[in-house]
Order: C-alpha cells, then sequence, then structure tokens
C-alpha cells in the first residue's frame, strides 16, 4: 500500500528496548523531488507477541489478530492489480485512496470483552490498543519539518485539525 503511494521504509527502531513490545519502521518518500510534494512519513509498527510473558493471554491475542483483516477486500485487490500492471487509471487510483483510507479509520468498539481488554491493558496498554480494535493502531503522522509549531498553525488552512497542544 505505502509503495503505491510513493512511500518505502527507512531505518528500523526496535521499541522493546524501550519497553514498548514493537519493531517500527517509518515509510515515506526517498527522493527530493517526491519529499518537496509529500514531506509526510508515517511510523509503523508490528507487535512483538513474543514478548508477552502470559502464555495463555500470548495466545487469545494471536487469535483475536488472527481473524482481523484491517485492509477491505476491494483494497487488497486493487492493490494486487496495481502490482500486475504497474499503475492506476485516475478512477482506480480515486478509489484506491478510499479504501486505503478505511485502513486508517478510528474505531470506536473494541472486538474484544472487558475482561480480555483488561488482560492485555495490564500487559501493555499498546497491546490492548493494537489487538482489541477491527483496525490498525494509529502512532502518528509527522511533517518534515523543524518548526513543527509553525506546521501545526498552518494545519487548518489544509483541512487539518490540529492536535491539541495544552
Amino acid at each position: 500500500m505505502f509503495a503505491i503511494m510513493g512511500m518505502y521504509p527507512v531505518s528500523y527502531y526496535d521499541l522493546s528496548q524501550a519497553g514498548v513490545p514493537v519493531h517500527s519502521t517509518a515509510f515515506r518518500p526517498i527522493d527530493d523531488a517526491a519529499l518537496a510534494r509529500n514531506p509526510f512519513r508515517i511510523f509503523t509498527s508490528l507487535l512483538r507477541l513474543e514478548l508477552i510473558e502470559n502464555r495463555a493471554l500470548r495466545e487469545r491475542a494471536e487469535a483475536i489478530l488472527a481473524r482481523r483483516k484491517i485492509f477491505t477486500p476491494r483494497c487488497l485487490a486493487l492493490i494486487a492489480q496495481y502490482e500486475a500492471e504497474g499503475e492506476f487509471t485516475s478512477a482506480d487510483a480515486r478509489e484506491f485512496v478510499q479504501e486505503a483510507l478505511e485502513t486508517f479509520r478510528w474505531h470506536r468498539q473494541a472486538t474484544v470483552d472487558e475482561e480480555t481488554y483488561h488482560a492485555l491493558h495490564r500487559e501493555h496498554r499498546l497491546i490492548a490498543d493494537v489487538v482489541c480494535f477491527p483496525g490498525c493502531h494509529i502512532n502518528h503522522l509527522t511533517p518534515r519539518t523543524l518548526d513543527i509549531d509553525r506546521v501545526q498553525s498552518l494545519m487548518p488552512e489544509c483541512g487539518i485539525e490540529p492536535k491539541s497542544v495544552d
């Protein structure tokens, strides 16, 4: 999905060193022209289930994740189409963006019972957030800038509601 959007993995972070049970990377454009058009990066993480010490809880988390589908069937079909054809028509590109957005949609309802959520949360809050909801866990979208205050002040002009800094 990210490669279709011109974003590639850059760097590797083992966050278990900081007590967070994930591997992470940042997807972003890699050439200067692409960075000028799209100066954003998306940090993504993979949950390290082997770091859940309680075996029964780890197996429960694995079973929950095995049932989850974070990509829509149409998004997967469009990715396969792009891989086969190497490009999209304008209509396909618009549809791909809409389907890709579904991947990152926020979900307010957990897919597990309260007991499971709390058991996973006691292990680590990030484990609960990743495992217990139907979509992917959103870390953050970061602009490539040295002046984050300026970027934040300009976000509303681009139709982006900035997160409160209070």
